[in-house]
């Protein structure tokens, strides 16, 4: 959107170009792109057991991403940690569902052991 480009791959490489590090397109149910230094992935939405609300996965998503990523993570690792939280938000109403660290590194390692 910012970029006028549709396609993501190069509406990512753009925004680089600006000084950017790191993007995250963020896709709901199917997923994230994310773009570092100068390697591109497609990252799958972690599937939450039950869909009952959206409101609230892109910020959580986003803190589970920097919470791994101010550690020194991987950003494939920090991007599958985010999807995970996402997944536990949206299974409840506001925030009366929040995984647990274990569980949400157990979700994010199904995805992130696909994508290494």
């Amino acid at each position: 959107m910012v970029t006028g480009i549709t396609d993501i791959k190069r509406a990512a490489r753009r925004i680089q170009k600006y000084g950017a590090k790191i993007i995250i397109v963020t896709r709901g149910l199917y997923g994230s792109a994310l773009l570092f230094e100068d390697a591109f992935c497609n990252l799958p939405a972690c599937r939450p057991q039950v869909l009952v609300d959206p409101t609230g996965a892109g910020d959580a998503y986003i803190g589970g991403f920097l919470a791994e990523y101010v550690d020194g993570k991987d950003p494939r690792w920090c991007a599958c940690v985010g999807a995970a939280a996402a997944s536990f938000v949206v299974e409840g109403i506001g925030p009366e569902r929040f995984g647990n660290k274990e569980e949400t590194y157990a979700r994010a390692r199904k995805i992130y052991q696909k994508h290494e």
